[in-house]
């Protein structure tokens, strides 16, 4: 353990330093200035700090400012050694950023109990910060963790759920389109069945990875819904803007080139989407957007699967001529 002891005066200096010395807890390091103390504080070695307030050169309140205001020194503690007529600079003494004082004479008890005292208070305090950044990292991961499909790694259902409700009530404000997918792997029971559940969660994982990789904007938005269905949010999207990232969502999954042995749409992994898009009316929530967009996908698994379906809400915007809340499916055929 390391003390510094700084002060201009060598007699004053060398008799502090013989003083901590006999005690035989600490190794006393001495300087003579103000730029002298702050290059042994550099080393990173000093625990506590004894300035001497009396020598005028020593600008022993600047000392504590500076080390207080120090990011990297903040954490060693300063002891202002001064005499009985100085104590009305006390204020000034704590304002500048020493954590105590002892007054000359001084005694070998007491210079001891104060450095003593000085560094436990820091080494708690420090114990405590070290304590309650591990409290903010662990809530955080529980945060995380409530928030992550543990097989995937995305979103889970409750931040689907979550993120849905905060995108939906931003497009409404400003009257915007959200488009949705619902993506559901094809025949993926038949897949499970045949090579296990840890193929289907390794396959889960490899497509979740590959769904992430092909939403290209920061704001775009997958979650595992639930066993092999997936679901993007696509914010300020139209119709046809997400039939072009479902397009290149099946392409990536493809791309993967994950072998399914009992798959009848053919001898790999492949998806199958159903998209759809509202502009979000005040006071209104996403069970219809949701609903569109299942029976889009329920549309794309009855044509044979690999594809993706679109079911456009006029009523929510459109422009074209239609029926107030009659729907209308379109089919875009996939690449092949």
């Amino acid at each position: 353990m390391s003390i510094l002891i700084v002060d201009e005066q060598p007699e004053r200096l060398r008799a502090l330093e013989s003083m901590l010395a006999r005690d035989g807890r600490w190794k006393a390091v001495g300087a003579g200035s103000i730029e002298g103390a702050l290059r042994v504080l550099a080393s990173g070695r000093i625990q506590a700090v004894l300035v001497d307030l009396m020598a005028p050169r020593m600008r022993g309140l600047e000392l504590c400012t500076q080390v207080r205001d120090r990011r990297e020194l903040r954490h060693v503690p300063v002891v202002v050694v001064l005499g009985a007529e100085d104590r009305g600079q006390l204020g000034r003494v704590y304002e500048a950023g020493a954590c105590d004082y002892i007054t000359r004479p001084l005694h070998i008890e007491e210079v001891v109990a104060r450095v003593q005292a000085v560094i436990r208070s820091r080494e708690e305090i420090a114990r405590r910060a070290a304590r309650e950044r591990e409290l903010v990292a662990a809530n955080w991961e529980l945060m995380r963790l409530a928030a992550v499909d543990p097989v995937t790694g995305v979103a889970n259902r409750r931040s689907f759920d979550q993120t849905m409700h905060r995108v939906w009530r931003s497009c409404a404000r400003g009257k915007r389109e959200v488009a949705l997918l619902m993506i559901d792997v094809d025949y993926f029971k038949p897949y499970n069945d045949r090579l296990g559940h840890p193929a289907g969660d390794k396959c889960l994982k490899c497509v979740a990875g590959a769904l992430a990789e092909g939403l290209l904007r920061a704001d775009d938005f997958l979650a595992r819904y639930g066993g092999e269905e997936f679901a993007v949010i696509l914010p300020e999207t139209s119709l046809a803007g997400a039939c072009v990232v479902a397009e290149r969502l099946s392409e990536s999954i493809r791309s993967l080139g994950i072998t399914h042995p009992a798959s009848p749409a053919g001898n790999q992994i492949t998806i199958s989407q159903g998209a759809a898009c509202q502009i979000p009316q005040h006071g209104s929530n996403a069970t219809r957007l949701i609903a569109m967009a299942d029976r889009a996908l329920y549309e794309a698994k009855k044509q044979g699967r690999n594809q993706v379906r679109a079911l456009s809400d006029f009523a929510a915007g459109s422009s074209h001529n239609r029926t107030h809340g009659s729907p209308e499916v379109s089919w875009f055929r996939p690449n092949s």
